[in-house]
């Protein structure tokens, strides 16, 4: 009796799945923290929404997770963390409770993802 392995058939399944899965993480958290971002008012060189409109996500090289946040190199990386945290001002969190708020869809995008790579229901 012979035995064939399926393995590298399925590992490039769960790869694709993991692909599709961060990505879909991303767009959804990164979506709920912009809808919770506080956006201030332009003063001089402070345009309002600049942090709101910073808000990225960035999938990792490997694929098997994602960055959801401000680049550090964004002008408004500056202050993302004390708004997020507050530091010298009243704590507005986005990010946090954006994710938070993501979790019942992550589940489902899970499910879609991997149910469309391995042909389930």
């Amino acid at each position: 009796m012979t035995v064939k392995s399926y393995r590298t058939e399925v590992n490039v399944k769960m790869k694709l799945a993991m692909a599709g899965f961060c990505d879909g993480v991303g767009v959804l958290c990164e979506g709920e923290a912009k809808q919770l971002c506080p956006v201030g008012v332009t003063e001089g060189d402070h345009t309002a929404g600049t942090l709101k409109r910073a808000i990225t996500h960035e999938i990792f090289d490997d694929e098997t997770g994602v960055a959801i946040g401000i680049p550090e190199d964004a002008e408004a990386g500056k202050y993302a963390l004390a708004v997020e945290k507050g530091i010298g001002q009243p704590a507005q969190p986005y990010l946090e409770p954006g994710v938070v708020n993501a979790i019942p869809r992550i589940i489902n995008v899970a499910r879609k993802n991997y149910q469309h790579e391995f042909g389930g229901k």
